[in-house]
């Protein structure tokens, strides 16, 4: 990530790389002999200035690589020390080293004064640095020597280039030498890094004996070990929540761990494993991950095997208890709704006090409150609860009012609620409806029970006249128009 940074603060640095050495007096010509020391430590601090700034992050600029491969941009990819070269510097490696052999396209990197052999010097005769073994499997071990060794003084060495073009020496000692992995250098932005197989080329050797000194190559061949075949699988107990594989609560026991006694290495006789061991990452102490692994060494690389992750999950939470309306009119549903999260199985179905959900009565005038919702999730959650709001029930919504002979209009979808009764002799309910044209009939729905009727030349129909109080459902309507009737001459409705 970029950091906020004063760009004024960059000025010493550029001044500083700057004045190092002026290569040509102006004038006269005059040659004037560079100080590559300073200059190796004016980039060096170039290099660290932009580690700053850039925090070593690879998302703020250029593409991504793994290991550390230059990018084809002017600007470099990140690898795991915070960036690789564009074209004309050597790509790092994890760490900054090169994971593979020079190539004739690379540049290569600067030996230290300290590492050349003076001009004045001859060279040692005999001189030479090999491996035993000269081709290695990567993870083995291998010893470097030089000759001739008695009474001279060798220095094995490598140079490995990190990014911006910076370089660090790493140093190797006469004895085994684990060929894998990375190694530190002198400078702590820059790793050398084995290549997993090729031919490792930037190993050398300066020799001094007396008066006689040689830098020579010590090539060494590495072929690619063979990975371990595994058979079996990690035994974890049944921690997973009922149904829901792999999900874990929170305080959930996993300190027996899982068994590894049914893992094994088929080709260990290749591979050359160590003693195959259980790693665990996380705890449920808190939501997060959980991972258990089979880990081995093989050939002084460490190997995952098996692995077997898990999610520890939140606990279970029943949310705000709501109605469906907040004012409900007697004859209708009232549902109160409780959301519960996270039960991954663990908690029955919410429940509701009062009966509810279920059809509001006369009696329910009023506000109702004190409704409750609870669902229970068993230990060691136990039971959620949660209150519900106050519910107004009233005991109209929409009320019609049928004393007389008066056509009342209706909509469909709606329910109203009769208020005042046929009176006298007008004993009948006539459903009015198509008289203007062709109808396809419509339908109330009373006390549980649906009349139909009325339809192209019967433009009507009529029931037994309902009770004040009664919710009459308008289910069709084409359009609709209800009346008293005391002598209607249509027919009955139909009902079921």
């Amino acid at each position: 990530m970029l950091k906020k940074f004063n760009f004024v603060n960059l000025i010493p640095f550029v001044l500083g790389a700057s004045a190092v050495a002026i290569i040509i007096a102006c004038g006269n010509g005059e040659i004037i002999k560079l100080d590559v020391d300073k200059i190796e430590q004016s980039r060096d601090n170039l290099g660290n200035l932009i580690d700053y700034m850039y925090d070593g992050s690879s998302s703020s600029i250029g593409s991504s690589s793994s290991g550390g491969n230059s990018s084809s941009s002017g600007v470099g990819s990140s690898s795991s020390d915070g960036y690789s070269s564009s074209s004309g510097i050597s790509s790092s490696s994890s760490g900054g080293g090169s994971s593979s052999s020079s190539s004739s396209s690379e540049v290569p990197a600067p030996i230290p004064n300290e590492l050349t052999c003076p001009s004045t010097s001859s060279a040692v005769i005999g001189a030479a640095c090999t491996w035993m073994p000269s081709t290695v499997v990567s993870g083995d071990i291998a010893r470097v020597s030089t000759s001739p060794a008695e009474g001279c003084e060798s220095k094995v060495f490598a140079i490995a280039t990190g990014s911006l073009g910076r370089t660090g020496t790493a140093y190797f000692e006469e004895g085994d030498i684990v060929i894998a992995g990375e190694k530190p250098t002198d400078n702590a932005n820059v790793k050398f890094t084995w290549p997993a197989s090729g031919k490792e080329e930037r190993i050398q050797s300066k020799l001094t004996c007396g008066e006689t000194c040689s830098v020579v190559n010590c090539p060494l061949t590495i072929t690619g070990a063979p990975a371990p075949a595994v058979t079996g699988d990690l035994a974890c107990p049944a921690w997973d929540l009922t149904g829901n594989p792999g999900k874990l609560a929170i305080g959930t026991d996993i300190s027996a761990g899982c068994g590894i006694s049914g893992i094994a290495i088929s080709n260990n006789a290749q591979a050359q494993c160590g003693d195959i061991e259980l790693e665990q990452e996380g705890s449920t102490s808190g939501t997060g991950k959980v991972t258990f692994k089979a880990v081995a060494t093989c050939r002084n690389t460490k190997h995952t095997l098996k692995i077997k992750e898990y999610e520890v999950v939140p606990d279970p939470k029943l949310g705000e208890c709501t109605w469906n309306k907040n004012r409900l009119a007697v004859g209708a549903e009232a549902k109160p709704t409780a959301t519960l999260d996270n039960s991954y199985g663990r908690c029955e179905a919410v429940s509701y006090t009062g009966g509810f959900p279920r059809i509001l009565q006369l009696s329910d005038v009023g506000n109702i409150t004190g409704i409750k919702a609870s669902a229970n999730c068993g230990s060691p959650v136990g039971i959620l609860e949660s209150i519900c709001g106050t519910l107004e029930v009233i005991e109209f919504e929409n009320s019609l009012d049928m004393n007389g002979k008066t056509l009342i209009s209706v909509e469909q979808g709606k329910s109203y609620t009769l208020t005042t009764g046929c009176t006298g002799s007008t004993n009948f309910f006539a459903i009015m409806c198509g008289w203007n044209s062709a109808s396809e009939g419509c339908s109330v729905k009373i006390g549980g029970t649906t009349y139909s009727g009325g339809h192209n030349n019967s433009p009507g129909c009529r029931i037994p006249a309902p009770a004040v109080g009664s919710v009459i459902e308008i289910i069709k309507a084409n359009p609709m128009q209800v009346k008293c009737e005391d002598q209607y001459n249509g027919s009955l409705c139909s009902s079921n």
